[in-house]
């Protein structure tokens, strides 16, 4: 008995939806075909007959017209993808008190729900584990509105947002008919580029001093050679890898804007927590539309797609807050994660934060350092402040020439080392990379040891420690505490741990390392992970 191709594929694509929503449960699914639906031709149309019938019939093309006012914002478009096993949200707006009906194609169950007073309405729909078949989502209303999302993909979300280095586009910045500062090896990344099943939504730049319903207009795009160069670089590596490791659609929802402070990203609920001095500084008047103002991209950009749905959030940003109230910033980073989890209606547990340590570059920003201080305070010494997060040092890239480095390739892989080690079950390396525990003075040295240095060695390229300091008791100079630092001489001893020394400091009491604004790392764990920055001075005012 002959079975047809489109019978086997039918009853594959039902085995594969027969899955549970189980929102814990990653699918992993094997390489996808290369042609993985096969859509039948169209057949020709038929003749027109010689005489229109007595009844025509309205074509199906052609919608009768209605009083609906059903919309989607932009993030509802054709490409998009959607978290497997999650109870993910459909939003828009129509006319208050319409009801609204939601069916994907996985299931074909219909999803209610009642618009409010003000239109808006919120229906959360159950979805399936990833699978490379695409679905399609309709939605009507009682006014007899209509619309459809096409070419949908289940599969694994993650948000990233921040400032310039998280923008920085694969192309570099477009700077009038050029672009500069493009990523490492550029053009080879590019031709490994073409992936359907990884897919790219880029919330276009945006303030508001209220929080907004949609974007600007945007849309869903798939990842190809002519697509890829204008994707933020981190997202993209990020993305590439996730797919191809655990062999999944992958959707990438890109919110950042360069040179913003991390103000900007937070909630009107957390500006009241902010000091008075710090929404009238220079960064921040630039008036009330300035990207810096306190939740002015948060109310464009991230409200209108937080409630999106997704596996986890990449964060890179801190640069434009390496000032003097640098050290505020572990608890603003505290507090932004928190309320963007709580808005989200989610769980620490469910929902992770991978962040990225500021980069060494050449400013006049002295601050640079207490701001990596801050950002490592996020899961470092002692209790972690930010619950389910990870930190990926950067202290061995940087560029001397400009703050947007271009070793993008690097960061995002230790960012997937996160992800697959905790989302994915890859137990194999620690992404943790070797940081500051302890240390104590004995005679003329100290002697620092390290969590997770197991193999600490010099770092590809490296002879000697360099931007190491030691420093003897500080002395009061105008009731401020100074130390006189001096460059320091430093073994890495048999069990990993660090002797810093020099001849001219007999009583030393601290030492850092790599503790300044531009810096090269030379040391790192095993697994090649840096050392991240560290100074055993303590500071008062970090919170």
């Amino acid at each position: 008995m002959k079975i047809s191709n489109m019978f086997v594929i039918g009853l594959l694509s039902t085995l594969l939806l027969m899955t549970s929503c189980d929102q814990n449960k990653v699918v992993y699914l094997p390489e996808p075909p290369e042609n993985p639906i096969v859509r039948p031709e169209k057949p020709d149309a038929p003749e027109e007959p010689a005489t229109p019938p007595e009844n025509p019939v309205t074509p199906p093309d052609e919608k009768p017209e209605t009083n609906s006012d059903l919309s989607l914002p932009y993030i509802f478009s054709d490409n998009m993808v959607l978290q497997q096993n999650a109870q993910v949200a459909i939003y828009g707006t129509d006319r208050a008190g319409v009801e609204v009906t939601v069916v994907p194609s996985w299931s074909g169950t219909p999803y209610k729900g009642v618009t409010g007073v003000d239109g808006n309405w919120f229906i959360r729909i159950g979805t399936p584990s990833a699978s490379y078949t695409t679905h399609t989502i309709k939605i009507t209303d009682t006014d007899g509105g209509e619309l459809s999302i096409s070419d949908v993909l289940v599969g694994e979300v993650w948000l990233c947002s921040g400032q310039s280095n998280m923008e920085h586009p694969m192309k570099g910045f477009n700077y009038g008919e050029t672009n500069h500062e493009p990523v490492d090896d550029y053009s080879t990344e590019i031709t490994d580029s073409d992936y359907q099943y990884l897919r790219y939504f880029r919330v276009p730049k945006n303030v508001s001093r209220i929080p907004l319903y949609d974007t600007e207009p945007a849309k869903w795009v798939k990842c190809t050679r002519q697509s890829a160069p204008d994707w933020s670089a981190i997202g993209f590596f990020f993305g590439r890898s996730i797919h191809k490791k655990v062999g999944v659609p992958v959707g990438i929802v890109a919110c950042p804007y360069g040179g913003t402070r991390i103000e900007g990203w937070m909630p009107e609920s957390l500006v009241s927590t902010l000091a008075a001095n710090t929404i009238k500084r220079d960064g921040l008047t630039g008036g009330e539309q300035s990207p810096s103002y306190p939740s002015n991209c948060y109310n464009a950009m991230m409200h209108p797609v937080i409630d999106f749905g997704y596996r986890g959030m990449l964060w890179f940003q801190g640069e434009t807050n390496s000032d003097a109230l640098a050290w505020a910033y572990a608890g603003h980073l505290r507090d932004i994660v928190k309320a963007w989890r709580e808005r989200m209606g989610v769980t620490a547990d469910k929902l992770p934060f991978y962040y990225v340590q500021l980069a060494p570059w050449v400013t006049t920003w002295e601050d640079a350092a207490t701001l990596r201080h801050c950002q490592f305070r996020g899961v470092g010494f002692g209790t972690p402040l930010i619950e389910n997060c990870g930190i990926v040092g950067a202290s061995d890239v940087g560029s001397e020439v400009t703050i947007h480095f271009p070793q993008k390739k690097v960061i995002a892989d230790r960012l997937v080392l996160w992800a697959m080690h905790n989302q994915y079950g890859d137990r194999n390396v620690n992404p943790m990379g070797p940081y500051y525990m302890s240390h104590t003075v004995q005679g003329n040295k100290v002697i620092v040891t390290m969590a997770n240095a197991d193999g600490l060695r010099y770092i590809d390229g490296a002879e000697k420690v360099l931007h190491a300091e030691i420093a003897p008791a500080p002395v009061k100079i105008n009731n401020k505490t100074v130390y006189d630092w001096t460059e320091a001489d430093v073994e890495i001893l048999s069990d990993g741990r660090l002797s810093f020394s020099s001849t001219t400091v007999s009583s030393p009491e601290h030492v850092r390392y790599c503790f300044s604004t531009w810096h090269v790392g030379t040391l790192c764990n095993g697994a090649g992970l840096p050392l991240f920055p560290f100074s055993t001075e303590k500071y008062s005012k970090i919170n």
